[in-house]
């Protein structure tokens, strides 16, 4: 599935089982600034979007996509 280990792509398929929480994840996550889901309120440093929460839940809405698919 990826090239990220084993345990990545267990993560990335059990979120993949959780529609919901993948697209609130996307809306709490940008996609392009700052991403306002993992900066602290009053937070000196900015986390740059897409952070590695948004790219996780990316690639189990594809994986969703994709079995969709496949069915």
């Amino acid at each position: 599935m990826g090239d990220h280990g084993p345990a990545y792509d267990r993560f990335v398929a059990e979120l993949a089982r959780y529609p919901d929480l993948i697209d609130r994840l996307l809306t709490a996550h940008r996609l392009t600034g700052e991403c306002d889901g993992c900066r602290l309120p009053g937070a000196q440093r900015a986390i740059s979007a897409p952070c590695s929460i948004r790219s996780l839940a990316e690639r189990a809405q594809g994986l969703v996509s994709t079995c969709a698919r496949a069915s």
